[in-house]
């Protein structure tokens, strides 16, 4: 059960990576491409989320980059859209991005 569980969180990392690297480059040609956005960002917080699901007895280096990411991501949810909040979520996202590739 396990490995089935690891090959989906490796996946939607995966997904978050590829579609970031579309987002980021789409930023950079100042384009908004909802589908690529949404894709980076949820699977992303999923591959963030999925990753507190893995046995664990204490809390490891993996569980702090986790909630950073989420913390992080959450910024980036709440800035996206809002021109005041611009610098901040091109900074979160990419930041994001950095994280789930870490």
């Amino acid at each position: 059960m396990l490995t089935a569980f690891t090959l989906f969180h490796v996946v939607l990392s995966l997904i978050g990576i590829g579609a970031g690297f579309v987002f980021v480059r789409d930023l950079l040609l100042s384009r908004i491409r909802s589908v690529w956005t949404n894709l980076y960002l949820y699977s992303t917080i999923a591959t963030s989320a999925t990753g507190f699901l893995f046995p664990a007895d204490h809390i490891t280096p993996a569980h702090i980059l986790g909630l950073v990411s989420l913390a992080v991501l959450a910024l980036a949810v709440r800035a996206r859209g809002k021109a005041d909040w611009r610098r901040t979520y091109v900074v979160t996202t990419i930041l994001a991005l950095y994280l789930n590739v870490f």
